[in-house]
């Protein structure tokens, strides 16, 4: 015991770096007491705010308690009754704007991150998306990079780019010239995503309904294959724009 005090001493001393001198009235065993029970304290302290840290930190989602709580509710037309208990249950704010306009997903029962047009939630479909990375490439790193980084960060359908296989286009016609390169019309075999599908557990695709088909346009650039970083980030930036 004497030996484990000695090193509580000379470890809250090299912590604190003081020299203490103590001239107590007491007999020594006291001050050894004291000098431990002021170092435990504080350990007791510490360990007190980073409960109260965590404690904090993990109230920012819903748990499962309160999803079945809510799940049934209508999110865009609540009662009086239901907004007081969305209120106080639902831990933050950033979590209380999301959920009244999106509602929750299905998947992880968190609000969702987006609802116009299609259900959208940005951390389930950015899994989703690193999941399929290994399966394309357009053979080129940096673009590879900027599509991924959309996919990854994207808190709606709008914000996503897709590579796309040449063979996933037919009945390609030539239009014009253009200044950076050749303009093309084509059909898309597939369409683009729109949500993803909790029945079919696959990305539900765009269906035109008055249309069988789905005409784009597609642009071939010159010297595509020699792409800057200086054009991809004016891609960029058009896509938040």
């Amino acid at each position: 015991m004497k030996r484990d005090t000695k090193i509580v001493i000379i470890t809250l001393c090299r912590k604190t770096k003081k020299k203490f001198r103590l001239k107590f009235k007491y007999p020594k065993h006291s001050t050894v007491i004291y000098l431990l029970y002021f170092f435990y304290f504080k350990i007791e302290i510490l360990l007190s705010k980073n409960i109260l840290y965590n404690s904090a930190m993990e109230q920012n989602y819903i748990s499962n308690d309160v999803f079945e709580q809510i799940k049934d509710f209508k999110h865009y037309y609540l009662n009086e009754e239901q907004k007081l208990l969305i209120d106080k249950l639902i831990p933050t704010e950033e979590l209380k704007q999301r959920y009244k306009p999106y509602g929750l997903c299905k998947g992880c029962k968190q609000p969702n991150t987006s609802n116009s047009s299609y259900v959208w939630c940005q951390p389930c479909n950015s899994r989703r998306f690193q999941q399929n990375f290994k399966n394309w490439t357009s053979g080129n790193s940096d673009v590879d990079k900027l599509i991924q980084e959309s996919q990854l960060n994207a808190k709606n359908r709008y914000e996503i780019l897709e590579w796309i296989e040449y063979d996933r286009f037919e009945d390609i016609e030539y239009i014009a010239k253009g200044g950076f390169g050749k303009v093309y019309k084509a059909i898309w075999k597939d369409g683009y995503i729109k949500k993803w599908d909790y029945e079919t557990n696959q990305w539900k695709i765009y269906e035109d309904i008055y249309e069988d088909t789905l005409f784009v346009v597609l642009k071939c650039l010159n010297n595509s294959k020699d792409i800057t970083l200086e054009f991809l980030n004016e891609v960029n930036i058009a896509m938040i724009a």
